[in-house]
């Protein structure tokens, strides 16, 4: 590897490219593929020339019309580019055949457009795909001329694919999220007279508050005790006791979940989740899934990732020259070599130069315990009995170290004659062992017996003692300066060789430039004086013979194992132990120590497990990871563990109340043969902390190398009542695994590092259910656990399911749910729901199919969720449904409380009855004047379409909601249905 700069991108090689592509793909089929994607151009725009494309990747010759030259001048980015450029998205998308689904991709956007240089007549669009799904395809673009050259450069063209298949499973119409939306208060409130509610706690309060705002509408509340001795409980008890709740209708719509942060209020809406999807999830750090660090940025390591890593080494019986490290600490330095392998090999491809998954980090030195070197592949059993793979306790005590060049990593494998005991170092830092080796192969260039002089540049955090050390083996003595002034002034006129460690070529040049000697040698490192430099230097003074030593080839496996001897007779020496005490091993600022261990040794180490894994949709899941899923063996627990099964997971533990019957252990046996996985049920109950302690405790034990990385809670009980006869053991019941049993697994799992914590919670938390407060209330605080989760830096993340097609449902509900605009999810949807969940990693999730025209005509309880429902309702333009038209309903004013308690109850039943009347000619189409008291609702026409409807209306201005049943009966009246609503 040589060290080389890094340039903005500015050539793409045209050839190199065509070579990557090996499918031709002539003009006139570009065009008819267009063609039949519904895509026609004219000649002004019909540019693209032959193609070759890979799976990957494309180029594509692009020549403008004749007709087009005159005007390529006066435009930055003439048209016609653009658009053939973004044509070039048909080469992602080929059809094979009719019987195959038809892609059809739409460009939906671009993130950046750049114009580099004049454009040409004739150039070519070299594209590739950054990342690529069934739903959608994300490309980067370079126009590049017939040199190479970049003259556009378009980042980001996003490709939605809406072929049929695609639309049917479109998980975007599933998905809604909850956000926090700015409400923006009109302080002009024409003339509307606002509420103001007081509360005071003696009665002279409250009359000075009354006489202050005499002219306002103020409701006051005086509470006859002093604050200071009562709970906060006892006080909300009598304050609801003196208040009488306005049942105002706008009042409830307004008053839905609001927050003020910064002076700003907010409210909280509900609102389908957008179709962008990132490019990854960040998992946690697992010390026995292989990994690799990568960096973000080319050109620093200040933005640190892991990547999985493909341990191909493992599936095959190692070499036994070869070891294989559990490494401990790297260090990343660019002292003496670049970070990155991008730098190093100087790559100027622009896709690894743009790479998502990040730039491969060089480690400088390595420290680890040796695993066995020999691998069991033929099982998964390597991954399941960690009492076969452990280390003897003599080989774990075994520290090791090397230098020898690999990509940092978790796990690496080195050369055995390339390691050295850790021991055998009395102060051992980071760095140490590759200075010693460097200083051995410097040692080895020098012949004779003259004088040495060492410039040592501070900047480099180099030590000098080691120097020493490393000489004093052949018995030479050496005079180091860390000052150019200091050393030059001690410059002798007798024969002397210089050793440079600097690279700073101001500095070389004045040490240089000073010494008067016809001929000296100056011994350096090729990565410290890089190519410039020698030449330079070659040419300026001639009378320097320049030896440079190539890092590559000393760290290279033949020379590194011939040093390594070196290295361990100088550190076994009693003579020269004690050259080593008190050795302060300077570490550069940029420099970067890893520790895998939880506890790094000093300060300044950064720790592994504060380092993200980037992992891909496909790639959640570890075969290296302990995954539980409370309720694991029925219904949607079961469908989630195999879908986690299939996706890589390792050890799968469903903790269920009963154990599993035959028929469960023989889906367990069908599921652990398929997928190669772990599958140990434990019979426990969440609510007791005890027992599902033991459970965790019994987990840990029988595997202590898959570390728990996902908890899925999904314990539920149903017990539905109406209020009026909801009673406390039904709430307790429902309540138990809801919110005990989420709060013990949070206790158990507070100290867990882990990847997911996702609750399963119901569409009844955010809409509300008639007869399941109880059901309601447990789901809403799982869904506040996964928010304060959140808030404490742990995983959390709540699902809020609606109606699912499991097989346990009866045919009879799913068709009720149906009707009702809650058609159920098939398998495969909650599936992909689900996958896409946990990749989004959002708080709070709502997962479910809902016909939302049918939900607001035939649920009066949506009414009321008017305002969080704002966005859904205004994109699928539904809004209409929810007003009040308050020209037609002006006499509608008996919901007022004020005005009601003023009226007599004569007066009260007039309001009412004028209302109903007016509900039913609106919703028959027919004038007021028809309608009497004793008028049938038969007779008015009124079936169970228009029956919902007039159900609604009632609901929807009077707060009462009546039985269905009571407006279909023969005998209702317009006033037995007034009665109802008066009682």
């Amino acid at each position: 590897m040589c060290k080389a700069g890094r340039q903005p991108l500015q050539y793409i090689s045209i050839s190199d490219s065509k070579k990557r592509c090996k499918t031709p793909i002539e003009s006139s089929l570009f065009y008819n593929q267009l063609k039949a994607l519904g895509f026609e151009y004219g000649k002004s725009l019909t540019v693209i020339g032959d193609c070759f494309r890979s799976d990957d990747e494309f180029v594509a010759e692009m020549s403008l019309p004749s007709s087009a030259f005159d005007s390529l001048k006066r435009h930055s980015l003439h048209p016609s580019i653009l658009d053939g450029a973004l044509q070039t998205v048909v080469l992602c998308y080929q059809n094979q055949n009719e019987a195959e689904t038809q892609d059809r991709p739409i460009p939906v956007k671009i993130s950046s457009l750049r114009v580099h240089i004049p454009m040409e007549p004739n150039m070519f669009v070299i594209g590739k795909k950054a990342q690529s799904n069934s739903l959608g395809t994300m490309l980067n673009l370079f126009i590049v001329n017939s040199y190479g050259d970049i003259v556009v450069e378009v980042k980001g063209y996003e490709v939605k694919n809406i072929n049929s298949e695609n639309k049917q499973f479109d998980i975007s119409d599933k998905l809604y999220h909850i956000i926090w939306t700015p409400v923006n208060i009109d302080q002009n409130t024409s003339g509307e007279i606002g509420k103001i509610l007081s509360i005071t706690f003696t009665s002279e309060a409250k009359r000075s508050l009354e006489n202050v705002f005499r002219d306002e509408n103020i409701f006051s509340v005086a509470l006859p005790f002093n604050y200071d001795q009562v709970s906060v409980q006892e006080l909300l008890e009598v304050l609801f006791k003196n208040i009488m709740f306005n049942p105002d209708r706008d009042q409830w719509r307004k008053t839905s979940e609001y927050k003020i942060e910064d002076q700003q209020l907010y409210i909280n809406q509900i609102c389908k989740l957008s179709f962008d999807e990132p490019s990854h999830r960040k998992n946690t750090f697992n010390e026995n899934e292989v990994i690799e660090l990568r960096s973000v940025h080319q050109e620093s390591l200040q933005n640190l990732i892991f990547v999985p890593k493909m341990d191909t080494l493992s599936n095959q019986v190692m070499s036994p020259s070869y070891v294989k490290l559990k490494v401990t600490s790297v260090l990343c330095s660019d002292t003496w070599t670049p970070r990155i392998i991008t730098h190093g090999i100087g790559e100027l491809d622009p896709w690894k130069y743009n790479s998502k998954d990040g730039h491969e980090v060089i480690l400088s030195e390595v420290s680890g315990y040796l695993e066995n070197n020999h691998i069991d592949s033929s099982s998964t059993s390597c991954c399941f009995t960690p009492s076969n793979n452990r280390q003897t306790g003599n080989s774990k005590k075994e520290e090791f170290i090397s230098c020898f060049p690999c990509t940092a990593s978790n796990f690496v494998y080195i050369p055995k004659i390339c390691v050295l005991e850790k021991t055998l170092f009395p102060l051992y830092r980071p760095g140490m062992l590759l200075e010693i080796v460097l200083y051995f192969s410097l040692l080895a260039e020098i012949n004779d017996k003259n004088p040495l002089i060492a410039f040592v540049d501070t900047e480099l955090s180099l030590n000098g003692r080691l120097l020493d050390c490393v000489l004093q083996t052949s018995k030479r003595n050496i005079i180091q300066f860390n000052n150019t002034m200091s050393l030059i002034t001690a410059l002798p006129k007798t024969t002397f060789h210089l050793i440079l460690l600097t690279n700073n070529f101001n500095r070389l040049e004045e040490i240089l430039s000073k010494q008067v000697q016809a001929e000296v040698k100056a011994y350096s490192f090729s990565d410290l004086v890089n190519k410039i430099m020698e030449r330079e230097i070659r040419h300026r003074f001639p009378n320097t013979s320049l030896v440079l030593i190539n890092y590559d080839q000393v760290l290279c496996q033949e020379n590194l194992s011939k040093v390594m001897f070196q290295v361990r007779r100088l550190l076994s020496a009693k003579q020269t132990r004690p050259l080593f005490d008190g050795i302060e091993f300077p570490t550069k600022q940029s420099d970067i120590t890893l520790s895998f261990k939880q506890k790094p040794c000093g300060n300044k180490n950064l720790l592994a497990s504060h380092i993200p894994v980037v992992i891909s949709k496909d790639r959640m899941f570890s075969k290296h990871a302990t995954y539980i899923i409370i309720g694991g063996l029925t219904g949607l627990g079961w469908e989630l563990l195999t879908a986690m099964a299939s996706r890589g997971g390792g050890v799968l533990i469903p903790i269920s109340r009963r154990g599993p019957n035959d028929q469960q252990l023989q889906n367990i046996d069908e599921v652990r043969r398929k997928y190669g996985c772990v599958i140990e049920c434990i019979q426990a109950d969440i609510s007791v902390f005890s027992l599902i302690s033991n459970a965790f405790n019994q987990i840990k034990t029988t595997f202590p190398e898959q570390a728990i990385k996902g908890i899925f809670h999904g314990a539920a009980v149903v017990d539905d009542a109406l209020l009026p006869d909801m009673t406390e053991d039904k709430f307790d019941k429902v309540l138990s695994p809801k919110t005990i049993g989420t709060w013990n697994l949070h206790l158990l799992a507070k100290d867990l590092t882990l990847d997911f914590f996702v609750l399963h919670s119901s569409i009844s938390s955010a809409f509300g259910n008639a007869g399941q407060t109880n059901y309601g209330a447990g789901n809403a605080f799982q869904d506040a656990i996964a928010f304060h989760r959140r808030g404490l830096g742990l995983a959390g993340q709540s699902i809020n399911w609606g109606a699912l097609k499991l097989g346990l449902v009866q045919k009879k509900t799913e068709e009720h749910l149906k009707s009702q605009g809650f058609p159920a999810m098939k398998e495969t949807e909650i599936v992909q729901c689900f996958i896409h969940s946990l990749f989004i990693n959002s708080e709070q999730i709502i997962c479910g199919t809902i016909d939302w025209k049918t939900v607001m005509k035939i649920s009066p309880d949506m009414i009321h969720l008017t305002s969080r429902l704002h966005p859904i309702l205004e994109d699928l333009n539904l809004l209409d449904t929810t007003i009040i038209k308050q020209n037609k309903i002006s006499y509608i004013h008996f919901v007022k409380s004020e005005e009601l308690q003023t009226l007599s109850t004569r007066q009260k039943q007039t309001k009412v009855l004028k209302t109903v009347s007016q509900i039913a000619a609106d919703t028959c189409t027919i004038e007021l004047s028809i309608i009497q008291p004793k008028t049938t609702l038969s007779s008015l026409g009124i079936d169970s379409m228009k029956g919902m409807s007039f159900i609604n209306s009632v609901y929807k201005y009077t707060s009462c909601k009546i039985p269905v049943i009571t407006i279909l009966e023969e005998d209702a009246t317009i006033e037995s249905i007034a009665d109802l609503i008066f009682k």
